[in-house]
Order: C-alpha cells, then sequence, then structure tokens
C-alpha cells in the first residue's frame, strides 16, 4: 500500500526538479546529507538557470522540504540529514528503473552478475555495503558503456583491489563515488567527469592523474591516506567544492594550488593538520 502510494505521490508532483530530486536520493544511501545532494545536483547541471553553489543550496533545501511535506523524505538524526523509508525508496527504485535504467543495491552479496552484458546499459550503478570480491575482477577490461553517467561504489571489504582498467569504457560518466578502495588508474580516462568523490580511500601517486579532469565541479578527497596534494590539481580550473576534511596525515598544500582553483566556491579542511604555504 504505501508502494502504492509513492507512486500516486511521485506522479502528483508538480515539477521534473522535484521529480528529480525524490528519484536521485533514491540511489543515494540511507541519512544523505543535503550537501551531497547539492553536489549531485551542481554535478549533473540539473538546475535549470542556477550554477553558483549558494544558489543551488538555497533551491535543493526548498526542493528537499517539498518532499518531507509530502512524507516522502523523513528527518534523520540530523538537521543536515534525511531518510527515506524502505518501501518508498524500492518504489523509487522501480519508477527510476522505468524513467532511466538503474542499477541499485544495497547490503547484498554479489557472487555473479545476473546479466553482465545489460550492465552497461545502465545510467546508474549504485552499491551500498555490497559484497562485490567475487564479482569484481571480472571488469579487468572495464566495462564498455556510453550511457552510465553515475557511478557509486560504497566497499565493505577492506581487501578489494579494483580492476586498473574498470573505467576505461565509461567514457560520459559524470558522478564517480569511491569508498574505502585503492584508486584504479584507468580514473583518467574520465574525461568528462564533474563529480568525484574518494572517501576513505588509497591514492597514492595516482592521486596525481586528477589534474586530467579538467571538467570537475565536485572533489572530495575526505579522510583518504595522503600526506602532499599534488601540483596537478592545480588545472582544475572549473572546480567549485573541494572538500580535504578528516586528512590526518596531510601536511602540505603546495604553492598555487589553490589561488589557480579560480571557479572555488566552497573548501572545507576541518580535522586535518594542514601547514599552510604562503599563498596569494
Amino acid at each position: 500500500m504505501l508502494e502504492f502510494s509513492a507512486k500516486l505521490s511521485y506522479n502528483l508532483l508538480e515539477s521534473e526538479e522535484i521529480q528529480q530530486t525524490f528519484l536521485i536520493y533514491a540511489c543515494m544511501g540511507q541519512d544523505t546529507l543535503i550537501s551531497d545532494l547539492v553536489r549531485y545536483y551542481i554535478s549533473l547541471g540539473l538546475l535549470q538557470g542556477i550554477d553558483a553553489v549558494r544558489e543551488a543550496r538555497d533551491r535543493v533545501h526548498k526542493l528537499v522540504a517539498r518532499l518531507k511535506e509530502l512524507s516522502l523524505l523523513s528527518e534523520s538524526f540530523s538537521s543536515r540529514c534525511f531518510t527515506m523509508q524502505s518501501l518508498i525508496r524500492d518504489a523509487a527504485l522501480l519508477i527510476a528503473s522505468q524513467k532511466m535504467p538503474v542499477f541499485a543495491l544495497t547490503k547484498e552479496k554479489l557472487e555473479k552478475w545476473q546479466d553482465k552484458d545489460k550492465l552497461g546499459s545502465y545510467s546508474t550503478i549504485s552499491l551500498q555495503h555490497c559484497d562485490v570480491t567475487d564479482i569484481i575482477n571480472e571488469f579487468h577490461e572495464g566495462i564498455d558503456s556510453f550511457t552510465v553517467r553515475i557511478f557509486h561504489l560504497d566497499n565493505k571489504d577492506p581487501h578489494l583491489r579494483i580492476p586498473e582498467g574498470i573505467f576505461t569504457g565509461m567514457k560520459e560518466l559524470r558522478v564517480l563515488t569511491l569508498t574505502d578502495t585503492p584508486l584504479p588508474s584507468s580514473i583518467k580516462c574520465l574525461t568528462k567527469l564533474r563529480m568525484l568523490c574518494l572517501e576513505r580511500c588509497t591514492l597514492g601517486k595516482k592521486l596525481s592523474y586528477l589534474g586530467e579532469l579538467k571538467e570537475l565541479r565536485v572533489l572530495s578527497l575526505s579522510g583518504s591516506n595522503i600526506e602532499r596534494l599534488p601540483n596537478q590539481l592545480s588545472q582544475l580550473a572549473k572546480l567549485q567544492i573541494f572538500d580535504i576534511t578528516n586528512f590526518f596525515e596531510l601536511k602540505e598544500i603546495p604553492p598555487d594550488v589553490l589561488s589557480s582553483l579560480t571557479s572555488l566556491e566552497g573548501l572545507y579542511v576541518g580535522n586535518n593538520p594542514i601547514q599552510w604555504n604562503d599563498e596569494e
């Protein structure tokens, strides 16, 4: 009954923007930060006529408030977050699969892909807290797809190694989120990427590859393990949001990196022992 009500409520939503908010959230994790939804909207260019972060944030807050009024979203443990009931999420994912092919799983163990050839036809691949150890190596030559726009892997296995070439065929990818994984070298192939979140990831020297992703609007490296940001990040002239919170080993940001980010509107630096160099 609740699933039916969610479908009915979706059909009565008054604008495409609010419908998109409902469907995008369903593909995100529980207790999602509103700021994360703002990042998605900026990266996917979903707010017509709005490019500035502050304006996007104001608009998203209004959209979330409206979905709460309709009981499609609920209060969470913090005013900065919101949540969605499981049955409503299931209904939203069903609607999303009809509007745009979506592959989304949460807290499941994948021993093999049911239809590997179909995987490249999805617009969104979202694996939240799933065990993908048994199947991830099937993609050592990459996932060939010109349709995947969003790829989200929230890893639960500390020993997981993503194949180096997994992103080689995802030429149209716009949003990539990886959690608790090493960074594969094929990241440098994603030249149309607009949002990259590498949270608690092992980055190493491959972090310098990010300088080639010149379309990035949002970059989050929160909680990842590095001591020095590479000079190549200064090439990200379109970057609007840069998150380096919880960098407990970060000691240095090279001169001219931040001053070269001429489009930057939001810099998040909490919980790290940065030694600031002199910069204009």
